[in-house]
């Protein structure tokens, strides 16, 4: 809360650089396949409340990006070694 609170304040009207120009920020969020806590965030983000005057658009990256095949899941300990019992 401090945080957004902070942005909030510091960015409404005290960047000089704008001009009173509209300012634009982008904010990005990963994580491993860009399908599930970062989507899941940014969608959480873009439902909160914001200025009046604020445009909100979320927008994802990679969740349509097929995924790469033959890849481990995130929990098997593959070291590129093959090993036998």
């Amino acid at each position: 809360a401090q945080v957004q609170r902070t942005g909030r304040e510091s960015m409404v009207d005290s960047d000089p650089r704008t001009g009173g120009a509209q300012a634009s920020v982008a904010v990005g969020v990963n994580c491993a396949m860009g399908r599930h806590r970062s989507v899941a965030f940014v969608e959480e983000l873009s439902r909160r409340k914001w200025p009046r005057e604020w445009t909100v658009v979320a927008s994802h990256r990679d969740v349509d990006r097929p995924r790469g095949h033959g890849k481990k899941g995130r929990g098997s300990k593959h070291t590129g070694r093959e090993v036998s019992d």
